[in-house]
C-alpha cells in the first residue's frame, strides 16, 4: 500500500457525502497531522468527518517535527495544509490529498505527488473532447 497523507477537506468532504471509508478502500492507511484533527474540531464545533476520523483505526494522527519547514509553509497556507505538506515530506509520502489550489501548487513545488497530477483531469484532451486553444464555438 502507498504512504498517503491527507489534508482536512478530503476527509470532511467524503464524510459529508457519507463515504468516509472510500479512502481506506483506495489506500489502506491514511496519515494526518494533528493540525488536520484540530481543524475538524475548530471553533468548538464538530465539523463533518470529525467522528469518522476519531473512530477510524486506519487513520493515523501525528505531527510533523520540522518546525522550520512548518513555519515557512504557514506563511502562505492554512495550518492543515502546511502541516500536511510538512508531514508528507518528513515521511516521504507517495501521495498527498489536498484540494486547495495554493496547497497543491506548494506540494508540487516541494516535489510531492498530489492526486490531481496522478490522475488525468476529466477535461484532458481525448478523442471525444479535444483540447481547445481559444473560445469554444457555440455555433
Amino acid at each position: 500500500m502507498s504512504l498517503v497523507v491527507s489534508d482536512t477537506s478530503p476527509l470532511s468532504n467524503l464524510a459529508a457525502i457519507e463515504k468516509p471509508n472510500l479512502l481506506q478502500g483506495l489506500f489502506g492507511r491514511i496519515q494526518i497531522p494533528e493540525a488536520v484533527w484540530l481543524e475538524l474540531n475548530g471553533g468548538g464545533r464538530s465539523w463533518p468527518g470529525r467522528n469518522e476520523v476519531a473512530d477510524a483505526d486506519w487513520i493515523v494522527r501525528h505531527g510533523p517535527t520540522n518546525v522550520a519547514l512548518l513555519t515557512a509553509l504557514s506563511r502562505d497556507l492554512d495550518a492543515g495544509e502546511a502541516a500536511s505538506i510538512a508531514l508528507a515530506l518528513e515521511i516521504s509520502a507517495d501521495l498527498i490529498l489536498i484540494d486547495e489550489l495554493d496547497g497543491r501548487h506548494q506540494a508540487r513545488r516541494q516535489g510531492l505527488t498530489t492526486m490531481r497530477n496522478r490522475c488525468p483531469s476529466p477535461f484532458s484532451a481525448s478523442p471525444r473532447f479535444p483540447r481547445t486553444t481559444g473560445p469554444v464555438s457555440r455555433g
